[in-house]
C-alpha cells in the first residue's frame, strides 16, 4: 500500500512499472500479496485509486485506515525520504513460509506474530476453531467449506 501511494501521489519517484514488480508476480502473473477473500475486491479498489470506497468489515476499515495514513504521510514527506524508503523496501527480503493446510497456518499465526502484541480473545478463538475444523472435517472439500465459513462469520463479527 505505501509503493501504490507513492506511485499515485509522486509518480516522478515511482513508476507503474515498477509498483508492478513489487505487486505482481512476473511469472506467473498473480498478486504476490492477497488479502482474505472477503476483502480481495475493497484492496484492490484501494490500489486501483478508485473514489468513494466505503468499507463494510473492521478489516476493511483497517485496511482504508493504512491507506489514508499512507497518503497523508506521502503528502508532507520530503522526495529524498520518500525514495530512500522506496529503496529499502527494494532491497528487502521477504520470507515466506508455505504450510500444507489450514492446520498448519493457525500454529504459525498463533506463534508468529509480527505485531508484537498478544493475540486478541477473538483471534485465539478463531486460531482455535480452525484447528478443530482442520482435525474434525471428514474430507478435504467438507474443510474448506467450514474454513469459509468461519472465516465469513469471523469477518462479519
Amino acid at each position: 500500500m505505501f509503493l501504490n501511494a507513492v506511485y499515485r501521489a509522486r509518480p516522478e519517484i515511482l513508476k507503474k512499472r515498477e509498483v508492478n514488480a513489487f505487486l505482481l508476480d512476473q511469472d506467473d502473473l498473480m498478486f504476490k500479496f492477497e488479502t482474505v477473500p472477503d476483502d480481495a475486491v475493497f484492496f484492490r479498489a484501494i490500489l486501483e485509486g478508485k473514489p468513494g470506497l466505503q468499507p463494510e468489515t473492521p478489516s476493511q476499515n483497517r485496511l482504508q485506515n493504512a491507506h489514508e495514513f499512507f497518503a497523508a504521510q506521502i503528502a508532507t514527506d520530503a522526495d529524498f525520504n520518500l525514495r530512500r524508503w522506496v529503496q529499502v523496501l527494494a532491497n528487502s527480503t521477504v520470507l515466506v513460509h508455505a504450510v500444507d493446510g489450514y492446520s498448519e497456518a493457525c500454529v504459525i499465526f498463533e506463534t508468529v506474530n509480527d505485531r508484537g502484541k498478544r493475540l486478541t480473545d477473538l483471534e485465539s478463538l478463531k486460531s482455535f476453531l480452525m484447528r478443530v475444523v482442520t482435525r474434525t472435517s471428514p474430507s478435504p472439500g467438507a474443510e474448506d467449506q467450514a474454513v469459509t465459513v468461519l472465516q465469513g462469520s469471523f469477518s462479519a463479527i
